[in-house]
C-alpha cells in the first residue's frame, strides 16, 4: 500500500517507476503464500509482463524528457504511445489483457482483490497525465468493455469470471480519467467496495467455479 501512495506521490516518471517496482515486487510474496503450483506459475507470468511493460515505460520516459524527468514535460511528446502502452500492459487492458484472466485463475481471492483494485490506482494516476479524450481512447474503450463483457460469457472459473469484469469496468475507469482524476476515484472506489463484498462472500463460502454456486443453490432449494 506504500507504494501505491509513492506513486500518486512522486513528482517524476522516474519516481513512479521505481514507486511500481516496490509495488511489484511487494505483491510477488502475496501470490507465493498460498504455497501451490498455480500459484508459482502465476507469479512468473505476472512477473514476466510487468517486467516488460516497466522496461516499455523507462524506456519512454529515457527517450521522452531530456534535462529531466519532471512529469509535465512528458505531455505532448511523441513518445507519449509508448508510455501509454506500458501503462496499459501493467493495468491489463485490452487489448493488452491476455495475462490478466490468466494469473487470476491461478491465485487466491485475497490476491485477485488486491490484482483488481489496488495493484491498478498507480498505472491509473500515471495514465491520468499522458493522454486526453481522443479517438484512440474511445477505441481502447470500446475494446476493453467488449472484451470485458464478451470473454466471460464462456468462463466457469469465478476468478476469471472477475478478471473480465475487472476488464470491463477498467474501459470506464479510462474514460473517466479523461474528466479529471475525481471522476476516476469516485467510480474506483465504488468499484472497490462491490468487489470486496463479492470477493468477501466468495471467500467466505469458499467458492471457486460457477459448479459449486449452482451445486449450492439447488442444494438449498431442495432442502426448501
Amino acid at each position: 500500500l506504500l507504494s501505491v501512495f509513492m506513486v500518486i506521490s512522486s513528482p517524476s516518471w522516474l519516481g513512479s517507476w521505481v514507486a511500481l517496482e516496490v509495488n511489484l515486487m511487494s505483491f510477488i510474496p502475496m501470490i507465493l503464500s498460498r504455497g501451490v503450483v498455480t500459484s508459482v506459475e502465476s507469479c512468473i507470468k505476472y512477473f514476466l509482463v510487468q517486467a516488460f511493460s516497466s522496461l516499455l515505460l523507462i524506456l519512454a520516459v529515457l527517450l521522452s524528457v531530456s534535462g529531466g524527468f519532471m512529469l509535465d514535460w512528458v505531455i505532448g511528446n511523441p513518445m507519449n504511445l509508448l508510455l501509454i502502452i506500458a501503462l496499459l500492459i501493467k493495468l491489463g487492458a485490452a487489448p493488452f489483457h491476455f495475462w490478466f484472466p490468466a494469473v487470476s485463475a491461478g491465485i487466491g481471492w485475497l490476491q485477485n482483490f488486491i490484482l483488481m483494485t489496488l495493484q491498478k490506482i498507480g498505472p491509473l494516476v500515471l495514465l491520468n497525465y499522458v493522454w486526453g479524450l481522443s479517438p484512440m481512447l474511445m477505441m481502447l474503450v470500446g475494446l476493453s468493455t467488449y472484451v470485458g463483457s464478451v470473454g466471460g460469457l464462456n468462463q466457469t472459473s469465478l476468478r476469471k469470471l472477475l478478471a473480465y469484469s475487472s476488464i470491463n469496468h477498467l474501459g470506464w475507469l479510462m474514460v473517466g480519467s479523461c474528466f479529471g482524476l475525481k471522476f476516476t476515484m469516485i467510480y474506483f472506489m465504488i468499484y472497490m467496495v462491490s468487489n470486496l463484498v463479492l470477493v468477501g462472500g466468495l471467500y467466505i463460502a469458499g467458492f471457486y467455479y460457477l459448479s459449486q454456486v449452482y451445486y449450492y443453490s439447488g442444494s438449498q432449494f431442495n432442502m426448501l
